[in-house]
């Protein structure tokens, strides 16, 4: 299995007490391996089906979803667009905040402009 196919078992099936240990022993797996780069990678593909089949999920497994992607979002930029896709998604569909999609365009810009625009000015000096 690849990192996404990991990542959306453990967000599918795994209780919400014991998911913040799978993936950190997961990712211990893959760092072992030095293939790190797959397992956060493996996070784009799993939101989709978090989103499509979000009535499947309670409020709570999709709040430690949501905080386990956001510990990974510290330690690779592959994470951050994931977890912000999910954070709209739930806002919208989970919460029935109408105005999260209306969000998406300024929150866009801004992980634009710190990932890519900062980035590149750093690189310039």
């Amino acid at each position: 299995m690849v990192g996404e196919d990991i990542i959306e078992a453990i967000c599918k099936r795994t209780s919400r007490q014991l998911m913040a240990v799978q993936f950190n022993d997961v990712e211990k797996y893959f760092l072992s391996k030095e293939k790190s780069s797959l397992y956060y990678e493996g996070f784009t593909r799993p939101v989709f089906n978090i989103l499509f089949e979000i009535k499947n999920y309670s409020k709570e497994k999709l709040h430690v979803i949501q905080e386990v992607f956001t510990h990974f979002s510290k330690k690779s930029e592959k994470v951050i667009l994931p977890l912000l896709m999910l954070n709209i998604g739930v806002d919208y569909l989970k919460n029935g905040n109408d105005q999260a999609l209306y969000n998406l365009s300024k929150k866009e810009r801004q992980v634009f402009e710190n990932q890519v625009l900062l980035k590149r000015k750093f690189k310039k000096n």
